[in-house]
């Protein structure tokens, strides 16, 4: 009986400790509101889309190249000028990161 209780406790620290605060597969979503809006509905909250509004009209979109699932989020490249750098954010919800917490995710670069 002690066995049993220890290890449902071990598990029950082991789910709460390791427990996702935010986590987003980019999957149900044809991607951000049609401009001007800057707001990206998805499953973990509204996203914000931020365009510098230099060197193109490229906006975030979805993609089908991620390293999990079937979706993640994609800024095609932009052909501009040399010298001149494009800035596009996507920002998450607000969120409370937990003492110790990590925040993690994976990007990719095409040429």
């Amino acid at each position: 009986m002690k066995k049993m209780i220890l290890t449902l406790l071990l598990a029950l620290y082991s789910a709460i400790g390791f427990s996702q605060v935010l986590f987003e597969s980019f999957e149900n979503t044809t991607g951000p509101d049609p401009t001007p809006s800057t707001n990206w509905t998805l499953g973990s909250g509204n996203w914000a889309v931020f365009d510098t509004n230099v060197g193109g009209t490229v906006n975030w979109s979805i993609n089908d190249n991620s390293y999990s699932g079937a979706n993640c989020a994609y800024m095609n490249r932009q052909n501009i000028a040399m010298g001149i750098t494009s800035e596009e954010y996507l920002a998450t919800p607000s969120f409370t990161v937990p003492a110790n917490g990590e925040i993690s995710f994976y990007s990719r670069t095409f040429i």
